[in-house]
């Protein structure tokens, strides 16, 4: 970086206010553990951030100014976050990203390895990109009335059945704090369906940091439930979410089932995954 020396330091709330510009709005409201980077005059350069759960640290975020790129502060902020994570005793962190050329993480996280930062890139699953059409134009939704079947909202589902939900999701879904993970949740496309006795489907969707919806986690013990869960969502999808994308990482069986049998136009986008 020539004679321009860049600081770092952690986010907390007093500070935050400084680094808005640098972080997306979920995070701002949930810090976890985040770090900026500014210049010696004050001015900002970007900002990483990890979440806990429960075993291993996450990247959520690490964003530099275009006008400060390839000058290092992007593996400085790897290493300051490491160095951090390595004083409280948690290892190791684990960053997950595709291959689209908008982010540029996987040429970043390819070519960061250095002596005292060993970062190993490996691809990991693939992930669906699917749009409002696509849910609109599935062939699988089946329309007909299931009056024996109850949708609801997930969130609107009593404390035991929601935590007997995440029970059931632990081989694929860590939760560890259960508010955190509520406030990202995008509620109305948040859909379970019940009989008289017992959930027979649901689907988690959340938001992104870039703004756009994941479909973090999907559940199903009867084919109708699933129809009547996908329907629903279809007409949420339909009627206020028709500029926004939806991702669901294939990491399952019952994920690969959703996108080739009901989304066979969705596309298809390797996902890698970056430890360090």
């Amino acid at each position: 970086m020539g004679d321009v020396t860049v600081n770092y330091i952690k986010i907390d709330e007093e500070n935050k206010k400084d680094f808005l510009s640098v972080l997306p709005e979920n995070l701002a409201d949930d810090l976890g553990i985040s770090l900026g980077a500014y210049t010696e005059d004050g001015s900002v350069c970007g900002a990483i951030s990890l979440s806990f759960d429960g075993t291993q640290y996450d990247l959520d975020w690490i964003y530099v100014l275009p006008e400060k790129r390839n000058m290092g502060v992007g593996k400085r902020l790897l290493k300051e976050v490491k160095r951090l994570v390595a004083d409280i005793g948690i290892c190791p962190i684990r960053a997950r990203f595709d291959t689209s050329e908008e982010n540029g993480l996987y040429l970043f996280f390819s070519s960061v390895s250095d002596a005292d930062l060993i970062v190993d890139v490996d691809f990991s699953h693939y992930r669906y990109a699917t749009t409002a059409k696509d849910f609109m134009e599935s062939t699988k939704i089946d329309k007909k009335a299931k009056p024996h079947l109850r949708l609801s909202g997930f969130w609107k589902l009593s404390e035991e059945q929601r935590e007997a939900a995440f029970r059931e999701a632990e081989e694929h879904l860590t939760v560890t704090d259960f508010d955190r993970f509520e406030s990202l949740c995008e509620k109305p496309l948040c859909i379970a369906v019940s009989n008289e006795e017992e959930l027979l489907a649901y689907m988690l969707v959340q938001n992104t940091p870039a703004g756009d919806l994941s479909l973090s986690y999907l559940s199903s013990k009867n084919f109708m439930a699933f129809m009547l869960m996908l329907m629903a969502a279809a007409s949420e999808v339909k009627n206020a979410y028709g500029d926004r994308n939806i991702f669901f990482d294939v990491v399952s069986e019952q994920a690969l089932s959703l996108a080739e049998k009901v989304f066979p136009n969705a596309e298809k986008i390797p996902v890698y995954e970056a430890d360090f």
